[in-house]
């Protein structure tokens, strides 16, 4: 839930990319995001702390909070997403994906002035947002089911 308010976005797109796109099993593609995950994260930092001028105190202490996470999390979810039919796997990345969502609209709170001065102007670029991102990812999926009719042909 923590990487839906602080994450790149990178880790999101490219378990999409395997599954939507390439048509890989969850069960191979979520260990395989992990991974990217955590090269992206150690690539990530390394580059704002040396090409950049430094990590900013607050990103330290985000990493500090998730590296313990990451460490139990994801070999358990390796374990479980290895017993688990593909099917469960997957409504599982969809219940913590609505719980990501649910979450960081709680915490950024786009129609409050909490955050913003113009709430509207959030609130309607929040739900563009949403809306670009859903007709990205279906048109990936339509891609991806266009690549897999035209292998089977061959």
């Amino acid at each position: 839930i923590f990487s839906a308010m602080a994450g790149s976005g990178i880790d999101i797109c490219s378990f999409a990319v395997l599954t939507l796109l390439f048509r890989v099993s969850e069960k191979v593609a979520t260990p395989t995001s992990v991974i990217l995950m955590a090269i992206n994260t150690v690539f990530g930092f390394a580059y704002r702390q040396f090409a950049m001028g430094g990590v900013a105190e607050e990103s330290w202490g985000y990493l500090a909070v998730c590296t313990p996470i990451v460490v139990i999390g994801a070999p358990v979810g390796a374990f479980l997403g290895s017993h688990w039919h593909r099917l469960t796997l997957a409504f599982v990345v969809y219940i913590l994906d609505f719980a990501q969502l649910v979450g960081a609209l709680y915490v950024i709170q786009p129609w409050t002035t909490k955050h913003t001065d113009t709430p509207l102007h959030l609130s309607l670029t929040s739900l563009a947002l949403f809306i670009t991102g859903t007709i990205f990812f279906r048109c990936l999926s339509y891609t991806g089911l266009q690549l897999l009719e035209k292998d089977v042909k061959l």
